[in-house]
C-alpha cells in the first residue's frame, strides 16, 4: 500500500525540460570537441619536438664523449610524405658514415619538417661537441591541423625549442 502512495505522488520530466537539458548537453559537447582536438594537436607537436630535441642532444653528447671514436650527427630526410631523421656516426678516419649504426626515426604523417640547416645535415665534432654551423639554425615542425614548433641550435651547440 505504501509503495503505491509514493508512486502516485512522483512526477516525471516534462517535454520542455528534456529538450532544454538535451540542448545544454549539445552545447557543452559542441564547445568541448574543438578544445580536446586542439589539445591533441598541441600534445603531438610537443612530443615530436621533444623527441627531436633529445635526439640532437644525444648526438652532441655522443660526440663529446667520443663514443665509438666517431663524429656523430643527424640527417633530416625531408621527402614529402616520408619525412624522417637519422642519427649517425662517422668513425675516425672514415670518409662516410657507417650505415649499419644508423638510427632512423620517422616523423608522423600529420606533420612536416623544414630546416635552415644546409642539406638537412648537422654533425658535432668529436671531443668538443661543437656543431658544423656558424650561425643559429632552426628546425620547424608544422602539424597539418595547425600549430607550429621551432627548435633552435646555436653555434655553441645549445638546443632549445619555442
Amino acid at each position: 500500500m505504501r509503495s503505491r502512495a509514493i508512486l502516485a505522488g512522483s512526477r516525471a520530466f516534462t517535454l520542455p525540460e528534456l529538450l532544454i537539458t538535451l540542448g545544454l548537453l549539445g552545447l557543452v559537447v559542441a564547445i568541448a570537441v574543438p578544445v580536446v582536438s586542439n589539445l591533441q594537436v598541441s600534445s603531438q607537436l610537443d612530443d615530436v619536438t621533444t623527441e627531436i630535441k633529445m635526439a640532437l642532444r644525444t648526438v652532441r653528447t655522443r660526440s663529446e664523449a667520443r663514443v665509438g671514436n666517431a663524429t656523430h650527427g643527424m640527417l633530416f630526410t625531408l621527402t614529402p610524405g616520408a619525412q624522417s631523421y637519422t642519427l649517425y656516426q662517422v668513425p675516425d678516419g672514415a670518409s662516410a658514415r657507417d650505415t649499419a649504426l644508423d638510427e632512423v626515426r620517422q616523423i608522423p604523417p600529420s606533420m612536416t619538417i623544414s630546416t635552415t640547416i644546409s642539406g638537412g645535415d648537422i654533425n658535432f665534432s668529436r671531443g668538443s661537441g661543437a656543431p658544423n654551423i656558424s650561425t643559429a639554425q632552426s628546425i620547424t615542425i608544422t602539424h597539418a591541423a595547425g600549430g607550429v614548433r621551432t627548435i633552435t641550435i646555436t653555434p655553441a651547440g645549445l638546443v632549445d625549442a619555442e
